[in-house]
Parts: C-alpha cells; structure tokens; sequence
C-alpha cells in the first residue's frame, strides 16, 4: 500500500488518539500528506511530531467540529 496516496492531503478529525490516531499513521505509511483536526490542540500537535520525527509529513490543525464557524473557516 506504500505511495498509494502520494501526493494526497488527508484531513483525520479526531487523530490525536485511539482509532483516529491509527488511521492517520496508515493513511501516512500509504503516502499520504496528512492534517491531524482535533478539539485537543496539545494532543493534535503531539501525535503529528510523532509522525513526522518517523519520517512522515502531518501537520496538526486545533479544529472542533461541533464549532461551524470553525469547520467553514
């Protein structure tokens, strides 16, 4: 599955942690550019050096979804 999503960008809400988390590191591992939208900004931030100090390229976005202000912004 490696490079299968190269030069895709993935946004994961709810990557910080649990099933989130995982999927994101898969969708990184298939290539994929990914932005880690979680409520928990210290979290997001957290799980996206994690990915990135394995070599991958995530960027973590404080988002809250539930906020629509915040989704359309």
């Amino acid at each position: 599955m490696a490079g299968a999503l190269a030069g895709k960008v993935v946004i994961v809400t709810g990557a910080s942690r649990g099933l989130g988390a995982a999927i994101a590191e898969l969708l990184c591992r298939a290539g994929a550019r990914l932005v880690i939208a979680d409520i928990e900004r210290e979290r997001a931030h957290d799980r996206a050096a994690v990915l990135t100090d394995a070599g991958m390229a995530a960027i973590a976005l404080p988002l809250d979804v539930g906020d629509e202000a915040q989704v359309r912004h």
